[in-house]
């Protein structure tokens, strides 16, 4: 059995020429993929960052929500005393579209960083 490749030096070349190619693209994924890496990370970083603000905003909404809601039954309670039942109708529908936006806002936060006392609300 002869040797193949001194019988034609043109298959040589090409197999040269292939595994000279094959040797550059390696290296070519091997330098894109460890200048991707750091900016893959920094916009996980970024996500990361953004989520956890975005939580802490929602938290904050909730927040004031919360708290216009409970000022509403004083405001209730007074209007009632005083006998000014068109105005009770009316903190009575603010208070439960109040409590409609509340829920919106509990479900957009994960259950893990949601405040103590919201399952009130979810009722």
């Amino acid at each position: 059995m002869g040797d193949f490749l001194d019988d034609d030096p043109e298959i040589a070349r090409r197999i040269l020429f292939y595994v000279v190619l094959i040797g550059f693209i390696s290296v070519g994924i091997f330098f894109v993929s460890g200048w991707l890496r750091p900016v893959g990370l920094a916009m996980k970083r970024k996500t990361d960052v953004q989520s956890h603000q975005y939580v802490e905003a929602r938290k904050t909404e909730l927040s004031t929500f919360v708290e216009t809601y409970d000022e509403l039954d004083v405001d209730i309670a007074k209007y009632e005393d005083l006998g000014k039942d068109k105005i009770v109708l009316g903190l009575k529908a603010q208070k439960k579209s109040l409590k409609k936006k509340i829920r919106a806002t509990l479900i957009k936060i994960p259950v893990s960083d949601r405040p103590a006392g919201m399952e009130r609300f979810l009722r």
